[in-house]
């Protein structure tokens, strides 16, 4: 261990921990337990610089007894105390220095960790982005023409079956709506397989619709009978999201 001179300008009171400082710059969570560990290694320099102010004193009280032919006991004691307060103030460096090595291997763990969930995550996703590719070009050159027209077909006939099975369940779901104005609303999905932007959440929103936006849905959706009556609209639309309300100034409008 290397020795260290009880000088006071040797104890820095105010220093930090770099590696805790390094972790957050990159976007990491301080470890549990980091931070009270810093306030203690602050703590325990800032007595150290307590301590070599004591042992400078001492010191110099020493040199002086010797100077002015002081009792030699006394002098003996000073120095005996000295040597004691010198070897605690070694204890603590020694201390600070083992609290400070073990910070910077749970910071580093840390970082590590972090970096390799990461990466592990990017290759994964590079990598099926080049499966994906490479079986497309596979397909390409070993499947005949008509052969991938027909996969094509299928695919398409495979999605239009689930968004029809979506819909089915969410209409369902759409005619059990009896907790008032506030109950979500399950969205219908159009031929292209997404949902209507201006689609109501609720059966508050389908209520309050607009004139305007009720002709937008009855579009998107390709419903015929659209109208420039706000009342016949939302019953159309009511009928098709499967919600058991009619609205009744619709009746001769």
């Amino acid at each position: 261990m290397e020795s260290v001179s009880p000088s006071p300008s040797t104890v820095n009171s105010d220093t930090t921990l770099p590696l805790a400082s390094s972790a957050s710059s990159d976007g990491l969570a301080t470890p549990v337990g980091v931070p009270a560990a810093q306030g203690l290694i602050r703590e325990m320099k800032n007595r150290l610089v307590e301590l070599d102010e004591t042992l400078g004193d001492l010191h110099a009280q020493t040199l002086e007894a010797a100077a002015f032919g002081g009792e030699p006991q006394i002098a003996r004691d000073i120095e005996n105390l000295r040597a004691q307060l010198q070897e605690q103030d070694q204890r603590q460096r020694e201390g600070i220095q083992e609290i400070e090595l073990i910070l910077g291997k749970v910071l580093n763990t840390e970082v590590i960790e972090h970096m390799k969930s990461g990466a592990e995550a990017d290759i994964a996703r590079q990598v099926d982005a080049l499966v994906a590719a490479q079986v497309a070009e596979l397909l390409k050159l070993h499947m005949p023409e008509e052969l991938q027209v027909e996969v094509a077909r299928q695919e398409e006939w495979l999605e239009e079956i689930q968004r029809d099975l979506r819909n089915s369940e969410n209409r369902r779901a759409n005619a059990m709506l009896r907790d008032g104005e506030s109950a979500p609303l399950q969205p219908i999905y159009k031929m292209d397989g997404t949902v209507a932007d201006k689609f109501p959440s609720t059966l508050k929103e389908l209520f309050e619709m607009d004139v305007s936006t009720s002709q937008e849905l009855m579009r998107e959706y390709e419903l015929s009978e659209c109208s420039a009556s706000r009342e016949r609209n939302l019953n159309r639309l009511m009928q098709f999201f499967n919600v058991k309300y009619q609205l009744a100034g619709a009746v001769g409008s």
